[in-house]
């Protein structure tokens, strides 16, 4: 058996008392992100603080570190009661770091005492979680700073490089990434200058291991650069060295020697601007405000690429912004030799007049790297893409949200601006070709519920999709679906419409829409597309499709529908012209509730001996017979707006219901003779 490695507690006594709070500080330092941290203890009369800081919420709090071999209740008493005596205004959060251990009743009543302080929370860092934090992979450094002790293989592990280069991402997203850019800079700038997006112009990028700088000479290892963008493993530098490329119509490409230029005018030859790559793992650290020198952030970074920081060489187009032409990447997969260009067109020539070449196989791109050209390009989280080939070339179709919110599969947001986009490959990069506007709404919910699909009706090529819209907040309650193609030719829209009132299951999710389709005359003069949408339309789960037991009619659930049918005479208050009108009215009881199940959609609920009765917001009046011990429909109406309705008992058979919207209108219902009189005022 292999003999198990024991450590011995560590020794906070070799530590003397302000070495200590050296060291608590920085344990501190390590929690959270702060405003500002402060160590207040180092100048003396500390007022029973030794560290104070702000955290992100703007929360107070206070530290208090002891270097005791033990301690007593009288000394946590102590401690307490300076903060208390010595400070007009009491922290949100109180810790006190010690380094021993503690009791259970130590620590209840360092609770008890600072219940007076009103925090939102207090804690003691004994012995025992002092040292579980130490020994965590992550803040090893803490151990050697204070005590020698090095674990060398944890700090060389893989682990700890991923750390190193998620950390060193989060703080320059933060640092250098302009965060109040607004939508239309974004769309209208960045997308054709990505640079636009950073706080930072210039750079200086230092090398660690022979850092020489300010020096300038042929061994100087440290240069001016600017960024360009962000990718996925780091930071995109611009080295300022304008290049060209020769491309083939297929995409193949590669960069133009001087003595070829004369010899390339059967291929298309473009400016180029050089990247290089340095991986987050290479940025050991950065000083943001720069020196005397240079007042901008110095990048300290390996040099184990070549001598060089960088992983690789990438190309980009450059954008126009005027001319709506946004930076295409070269690939590398896409790179052949000169030679091989040279080869091609020779047999170019042999191959003219001969039988037709056989059409290229697409290189299919997968859907996931589709979604991530996309970003990369219009910088928006698409709603979803598909790849597909249009004109024997392949492209890439997504929709996208201005607005750049999404949650889920169901893609849902509140100020929707939806947009179509079609990519394309030129000189071996992606583009966007087309970008054109499907909707805008304000208010509005929207869901894409479908996977996309390409279809050919009539050797057109469409792109299906569908999405539903719900307006925002109870005022209106009407839900529309749109089954939708558009082509890929003029990318003009074709839609069949379904609108109805919506109806939830009990946990406030939209079960189905209960409604018609409104434009199917406009689409008959499109047999082939119309039957197309309504196939379509026929697999919606949304589309309500009546059952047996929805088309009986006497069913608690269809009481609105026999309300209307029961009373086909009753007219509103926005119809009657008259001061008074009196009717009957014809009720139906139930032995099941109608009420609804969400209580939060009642607005008045008022009871007598009698009777139970309830106003729904801008909806019906229901009530409940407590002698028959049923429930019953009394004024069946709902509205987006001007139908609220305030009741009461004027005696104890008779309701009074005012409309509080429309100029306290009236209607005055005998519960017990089943008649009503509508007055106006």
């Amino acid at each position: 058996m292999k003999p198990t490695r024991t450590i011995n507690r560590i020794h906070f006594s070799d530590l003397d008392p302000m070495r200590f709070e050296e060291l608590c500080y920085d344990i501190i330092n390590n929690q959270r992100e702060w405003k500002n941290l402060n160590h207040v203890g180092r100048k003396g009369n500390d007022r029973g603080i030794d560290i104070i800081g702000k955290d992100a919420k703007n929360d107070i709090w206070y530290f208090q570190c002891k270097r005791y071999a033990k301690i007593t209740i009288n000394e946590i008493k102590n401690i307490v009661d300076k903060i208390k005596s010595s400070n007009e205004k009491y922290p949100d959060y109180l810790e006190l770091f010690i380094s021993c251990d503690i009791s259970i009743r130590q620590l209840e009543k360092f609770k008890e005492f600072s219940n007076e302080l009103k925090l939102k929370s207090c804690r003691i860092w004994d012995i025992t979680s002092i040292e579980s934090f130490l020994y965590k992979e992550e803040h090893n450094k803490l151990l050697y700073k204070y005590f020698g002790i090095q674990f060398s293989q944890r700090e060389n592990s893989k682990a700890n490089l991923v750390k190193q280069k998620l950390k060193i991402k989060k703080r320059i997203e933060r640092d250098f990434i302009n965060k109040s850019l607004d939508i239309d800079f974004i769309k209208n700038v960045i997308r054709y200058e990505p640079s636009c997006k950073f706080t930072i112009g210039e750079l200086i990028i230092r090398n660690i291991d022979n850092d020489n700088y300010p020096s300038v000479n042929d061994d100087s290892e440290w240069f001016k650069a600017e960024i360009y963008d962000l990718y996925f493993e780091g930071l995109e530098i611009d080295l300022f060295d304008q290049t060209e490329i020769f491309v083939n119509e297929e995409g193949n490409w590669d960069l133009v020697n001087n003595n070829e230029v004369n010899s390339l005018n059967k291929y298309n030859v473009i400016k180029a601007r050089k990247i290089g790559r340095i991986p987050f793992t290479n940025i050991i650290e950065y000083d943001f405000s720069g020196d005397e020198y240079h007042p901008y952030p110095n990048l300290y970074c390996r040099f184990n690429f070549n001598e060089s920081p960088f992983e690789s060489f990438e190309y980009y187009t450059y954008g126009d912004r005027e001319k709506e032409i946004t930076p295409s990447h070269f690939e590398i997969n896409d790179r052949i030799s000169s030679n091989q260009f040279h080869r091609d067109m020779k047999m170019d020539e042999i191959k003219k007049n001969s039988k037709p070449r056989p059409q290229k196989k697409l290189n299919k791109t997968s859907r996931l790297k589709a979604i991530n050209i996309f970003k990369d390009l219009v910088l928006l989280e698409p709603i979803n893409c598909i790849v597909t080939s249009f004109e024997n070339k392949e492209c890439i179709i997504c929709i996208a949200d201005a607005e750049r919110k999404i949650a889920d599969n169901a893609f849902h947001f509140s100020n929707a601006e939806i947009y179509f986009y079609k990519l394309s490959k030129f000189a071996g990069a992606w583009r966007v070709e087309i970008m054109e506007q499907i909707f805008k709404a304000e208010f509005i919910y929207c869901n894409f519920f479908e996977d996309f699909e390409i279809i050919t009706i009539n050797f057109i090529p469409y792109l299906y999709f569908n999405y539903c819209l719900s307006p925002m907040g109870n005022a209106i309650n009407y839900n529309e679906i749109y089954f939708s193609l558009m082509s890929l030719k003029d990318f003009q829209q074709v839609t069949l419409n379904y609108g109805g009132i919506p109806f939830y299951d009990n946990e406030g999710n939209s079960k189905y829409i209960k409604g018609d389709f409104s434009n199917l005359e406009e689409l008959n003069n499109k047999p082939e597309i119309l039957n197309y949408l309504e196939r379509k339309a026929s697999k919606c789960s949304l589309i309500y499709r009546a059952t047996k037991k929805d088309l009986e009619l006497n069913t608690p659930e269809n009481f609105i529908k026999k309300w209307k049918i029961d009373n086909p005479k009753i007219k509103s208050v926005w119809e009657v012209n008259e001061n008074t009108i009196e009717e009957s009215i014809v009720i139906t009881f139930y032995d099941v509730s109608i009420f609804p199940k969400e209580t939060n959609s009642i607005f008045q609920e008022i009871e007598n001996d009698n009777y139970k009765i309830v106003a729904i917001f801008r909806n019906n009046i229901l009530g409940y017979d407590k002698f028959q011990r049923k429930f019953f429909p009394i004024w069946v109406e709902s509205c987006s707006h001007g139908c609220n309705k305030n009741i009461s008992f004027i005696e104890d058979n008779i309701l009074k219901i005012t409309y509080s919207e429309a100029n306290d209108q009236n209607i005055i219902i005998n519960l017990s003779e089943k008649t009503y009189k509508i007055i106006l005022n």
